[in-house]
């Protein structure tokens, strides 16, 4: 491609090596490094709508690499999240939108994060809303994706928060973002029991 690699994004999984994504010329590219820091075969394009894409994160359940992004389709008016899952060593080769639970600002959903969760569950983390008055939002899925539970509310209800970052130790997800005020960003976080 003619342009550089852009938000590099690394995701380790133990003895397997390391996930990577990146984004490149308008797209989501995949790859994997061995544990010696070799490539394993060639970068595959993760497919998204075809319109434009955001920064691409990553998140590892023990069995299966996750591929989630930002997404605006061509002549679409909103960005939505998509998100991929393949089997440890391969790229996701397709991508679906994730539905937004009700309870939230709506608008545009983005910025979104994945974690993998030692059963095999998924923690997701989303910035939604219109600019200046932005939510963070927190939702559990099963290993296939469908939701579990309620979604979650991180941020307070009046404010203007995003860009949020989960990671996970035992059964605990820290969860970071940010928030923008009169005088500049706040990091904020919480810790969620994933029982």
């Amino acid at each position: 491609g003619s342009d550089a690699p852009a938000a590099m994004r690394v995701q380790a999984m133990g003895e397997k090596g390391y996930g990577l994504t990146f984004r490149r010329d308008g797209f989501v590219w995949g790859g994997f490094i061995d544990g010696a820091r070799k490539p394993v075969g060639a970068l595959v394009k993760v497919p998204g709508s075809g319109g434009s894409v955001g920064k691409p994160s990553s998140g590892w359940n023990r069995s299966e690499l996750a591929v989630i992004f930002a997404d605006k389709p061509e002549g679409g008016d909103r960005w939505e999240i998509r998100v991929g899952r393949a089997p440890t060593g391969a790229v996701p080769s397709a991508t679906q939108v994730v539905p937004l639970p009700g309870g939230g600002p709506g608008g545009d959903a983005f910025a979104p994060d994945i974690a993998g969760l030692p059963d095999g569950r998924w923690l997701m983390i989303w910035t939604e809303g219109a600019a200046g008055s932005r939510a963070v939002r927190a939702q559990t899925f099963g290993p296939d994706l469908s939701p579990l539970g309620d979604p979650i509310a991180l941020s307070p209800p009046a404010g203007n928060f995003g860009q949020g970052g989960i990671g996970i130790v035992g059964g605990y997800a820290a969860a970071v973002f940010l928030s923008k005020g009169s005088l500049g960003f706040e990091l904020w976080g919480s810790i969620l029991q994933c029982g």
